[in-house]
């Protein structure tokens, strides 16, 4: 994992999408990279993770994360239906 990378935590009870904005070794050599949720709502939101609890993104996943941030931001409903007409929302 390298920073700037779109990763998917795969271990443990909680799973999310994320960016490593960091990645540093432990006093003692162990490697650690920060990473930022993806989340709507939590952006900012870091924590410390080992690199194997994650995996590198799929482009269909950015994908999705993208729409969640589009639908999130929405002002108003019209702008939810125009990404619908727009095609963003066919299944």
């Amino acid at each position: 994992m390298s920073t700037g990378d779109y990763v998917m935590k795969i271990d443990g009870d909680v799973r999310f999408p994320g960016r490593v904005v960091s990645e540093y070794r432990t006093g003692v050599g162990k490697a650690r990279i920060v990473v930022e949720l993806l989340v709507p709502g939590a952006e900012g939101l870091q924590h410390i993770y080992r690199p194997d609890q994650f995996r590198p993104m799929t482009d269909f996943e950015r994908r999705k994360i993208e729409l969640m941030h589009r639908i999130w931001n929405a002002e108003k409903p019209e702008d939810i239906e125009q990404m619908g007409d727009a095609g963003w929302l066919a299944p």
